[in-house]
């Protein structure tokens, strides 16, 4: 029987887990060994084993843990509480800071990859990244439809137009590996284009 990830036990969970982010980002899910995993977590194999039951579920847990950290940084956009402009800047901000993230290529290919041999990788991918950032940015542009400043049809489409409008500067270039420099100015422009781009589609007149 597996231990659980206890609280006490919390801390060698995340360094396992951390030490096969690493190696499972080097070296795909095939590569990837559990020697080469243990080695990288700095613990034995029979300590790795006590918590997982093999390098299926040790992925898992890594790509649970990464899709975590994405959707709670994505969960603060429920908390904002400005002006449309403000608002709309602050969502694109944060889109564009978020998928500029290498941590979030490398967790976006890994997913892609191993979503035919583990199809509830790629629901949990979708469901705490993309689907949950466009729940919060539907409410927040709902609230600006009952006010009267925006005029949308169809409040789900609009949300992934957004979304898709600041990704068209980054993603691609990188999830492809071209480019991985990218500046707050970087960002910064990319969001007040997607942002104007928006307005003049959907802002009431």
């Amino acid at each position: 029987m597996l231990e659980p990830c206890t609280p006490r036990a919390r801390q060698k969970c995340r360094q396992i887990m951390d030490g096969a982010a690493r190696i499972f980002d080097e070296q795909g899910f095939e590569g990837a060994s559990v020697d080469m995993i243990a080695e990288a977590a700095d613990v034995s194999k029979a300590t790795l084993y006590k918590y997982f039951a093999n390098k299926q579920e040790l992925f898992k847990a890594v790509i649970q843990l990464q899709c975590k950290v994405y959707s709670e940084r994505i969960e603060k956009l429920s908390k904002i509480d400005g002006t449309l402009e403000e608002n709309l800047r602050v969502i694109a901000s944060t889109i564009g800071q978020t998928f500029t993230a290498p941590a979030l290529s490398n967790l976006f290919r890994l997913a892609v990859a191993e979503t035919t041999r583990f199809p509830e990788i790629g629901r949990t991918f979708y469901e705490s990244g993309p689907k949950t950032g466009e729940t919060l940015i539907t409410a927040i542009l709902q609230k600006h439809i009952d006010t009267g400043e925006l005029d949308i049809d169809d409040v789900n489409l609009a949300a992934r137009q957004l979304l898709e409008l600041v990704k068209a500067d980054f993603f691609h270039v990188s999830i492809f590996g071209i480019r991985k420099d990218f500046t707050q100015a970087d960002i910064d422009q990319s969001a007040e284009n997607a942002v104007q781009t928006f307005l003049r589609a959907y802002r009431a007149r």
